[in-house]
């Protein structure tokens, strides 16, 4: 299967009428207008034998940014032109690509997309299903994202999930590159040091003023909850005893040690209460104690 010779010429009327209609605009937003059109198609005929159209239509939309760039400029030079909307972007050996180099925006090629065949979800396999985990897992791992350079080794790395919050990275927002231990405290651009977040979760992460976690990678997801995926980089205060058998109190024992936490925390100097969260913690294994514990948040 590959685009009919229809839907091309639909799909250049369409890119024609963009062409044109971004002349006025900041190159900013015409450039995401473009890529919105660019990477739909592509990403619907990209299950078929497309890469020789992709060429095709790369060599018509070289011509149409060339008028783009004539009449936006029709007094400059061919060089002026080429100095301030062409260059090269990392991770590709393009020297001709399409950019606003104001903020590093550029415009996506149709050779770019991989061919990828569509993968048949097996019978009855829903994500929903907490024992076909490792299925889901292993189908996002093999997606093919809209990115370059070393954001395609962090995806690879990552299996195509955000660490922090444990959702898809090709959900559609915007993909951020997250330094472990930034550039001021001796980091580097290795990728140890990075990670793929979400532009929300990076904003989110750097929000805390300082409490950031030290390591995504290092941090333990919490099971059972969806909502709570993991632990914080906060002051830690822990109370495990041992529980073997069903209390009928044992509400009014995990009061008490929140109250004998939150005093101490008062007698330590502090004017200002902690967050304290009673929790239980029972083991799979029958033949263990039920643990009880108590954690405490400042």
């Amino acid at each position: 299967m590959k685009p009919s010779k229809e839907s091309i010429k639909r799909y250049r009327q369409q890119m024609r009428m963009t062409w044109k209609r971004i002349i006025g605009m900041p190159t900013k937003e015409g450039i995401m207008q473009l890529n919105e059109k660019i990477i739909g198609w592509c990403n619907y005929y990209r299950i078929g034998a497309s890469k020789q159209t992709f060429s095709a239509i790369d060599q018509w939309m070289w011509i149409r940014q060339c008028r783009y760039l004539y009449r936006r400029h029709p007094n400059k030079h061919w060089w002026w032109r080429r100095k301030h909307y062409l260059g090269k972007i990392p991770g590709r050996e393009d020297y001709s690509v399409f950019m606003d180099k104001s903020n590093g925006g550029f415009l996506w090629k149709h050779a770019w997309t991989k061919i990828q065949r569509h993968w048949l979800v097996t019978k009855n396999a829903s994500p929903d299903n907490p024992e076909l985990r490792d299925y889901w897992r292993h189908r996002q791992a093999r997606k093919q994202p809209f990115i370059y350079g070393v954001k395609v080794n962090l995806y690879k790395r990552q299996k195509g999930y955000c660490p922090l919050c444990d959702q898809e990275l090709d959900n559609g927002e915007q993909l951020h590159v997250h330094n472990i231990q930034p550039k001021a405290e001796g980091g580097d651009n290795k990728l140890a040091n990075l990670r793929l977040l979400h532009a929300n979760c990076h904003r989110q992460l750097h929000s805390k003023k300082g409490k950031m976690l030290k390591s995504v990678s290092c941090v333990s997801r919490m099971r059972g909850n969806s909502h709570v995926r993991f632990l914080r980089e906060w002051a830690l205060s822990a109370c495990l005893p041992n529980q073997s058998k069903p209390e009928k109190l044992m509400a009014f024992r995990l009061l008490r040690y929140a109250v004998a936490a939150m005093q101490r925390h008062l007698e330590q100097g502090n004017d200002t209460l902690p967050v304290v969260v009673p929790v239980i913690l029972p083991w799979r294994n029958e033949s263990l104690p039920v643990q009880s514990g108590l954690v405490r948040l400042f």
